[in-house]
Formats: C-alpha cells, structure tokens, sequence
C-alpha cells in the first residue's frame, strides 16, 4: 500500500529544473543549429489558471584536431494555460526558442573564419506535469514547431553564398523535472 497523497498539493508560486529533448529531431532535419537537447527551465505560475516558462540552453563544442570551435544560447518562452486536477496539470499554449550561435576555424587555405547562425521555432504545445507533495513536478510535453535557420558566413568566405537560410515544420518533445518553492 502506497502512503496517501494530498489530494491537490498547495499552488507554488516559482519552479526550477532541467528539460530534456532525447529525440532532439530538430537538429536531425536541419543542417547543424547549435540547439541544446538539455535545458534549465523556470516556470512561474501567475495565476491558477496561466503559467510563463522560460528556458535557456548553452551548446559549447570544440574539436582540436580541426581547430574548430562551436557556441550557441538558446533562449525560450512558453505562455501555458493551466487546469489542475488534484496533483496532474494539464497545460497548452505557445512556446517560442531563439538561438544564436557562432562557429571558429580555419578554412581549406588556412585563413580563420567565424560564421554566425540564428534559429527561430515556434509552435503550440500540450504538457501533463505530476506533482508529488506539492513540491516535485515530472511531466512532458508535445509540439509542433515552425524553425526558420539563418546561416551567415564570414565576409572572407571563400564560398559565393555569404548566407544560407531554410525552414522547417516538426513535432517537438521534451520530458522535464522541476522542483518548486
């Protein structure tokens, strides 16, 4: 026998925790963005019934064989209506990332080089959070996700195109713990 649950855990105002995207499928259909798979989460419960998050993720990748470095931020919003039911939260909205990052190296003729890159995605999301005392939250979420990439390449490319861009439409997933206070 299970120890018994208070029924609807007192409404906390503050979350903190991490999300984890393990499909990451983002970064499978585009060429490389730079976009975390993990990130520090904040949610702030406004009123009873709408919530605000905000994300952030760091991507940090250096390959000293090819002296080529790789930094990105990722920052994000999601604006969620929330219904409690007992300990489950059911939540849906809009959710919007915005990543911005660089790449360093040297190119083919031994000249160095840093290529900026920036991504928008936004879409409506639908979550289920648990809440375990009031204080513990797991959950995950599902979206679709609209990603427009921008790819700017140094002023000294070698290459004709200083500027690449492309779009995508993708399902977006992600399971998150939070602790709240």
């Amino acid at each position: 026998i299970l120890p018994a649950q208070e029924a609807t855990p007192d409404l906390r105002k503050f979350g903190v925790g991490v999300s984890f995207q393990p499909f990451g499928i983002s970064n499978i259909l585009e060429e490389f963005e730079g976009v975390p798979l993990t990130k520090f989460n904040f949610a702030i419960n406004a009123t009873k019934g709408f919530r605000v998050e905000l994300d952030f993720g760091l991507f940090n990748y250096n390959d000293k064989s090819y002296d080529y470095k790789s930094h990105a931020y990722t920052f994000g919003l999601g604006l969620l209506g929330t219904k409690r039911m007992e300990a489950n939260v059911l939540m849906g909205g809009l959710k919007i990332d915005y990543t911005l990052g660089n790449e360093t190296g040297e190119d083919d003729f031994g000249e160095e080089y840093e290529d900026t890159f920036s991504r928008i995605a936004l879409g409506p999301v639908l979550a289920y959070e648990h809440l375990f005392g009031g204080r513990l939250g797991v959950g995950a979420e599902l979206g679709l996700k609209y990603s427009s990439f921008t790819y700017k390449m140094d002023e000294s490319s070698m290459y004709e195109e200083e500027e690449e861009e492309s779009a995508s439409f993708y399902t977006d997933s992600a399971f998150f713990v939070r602790f709240y206070f």
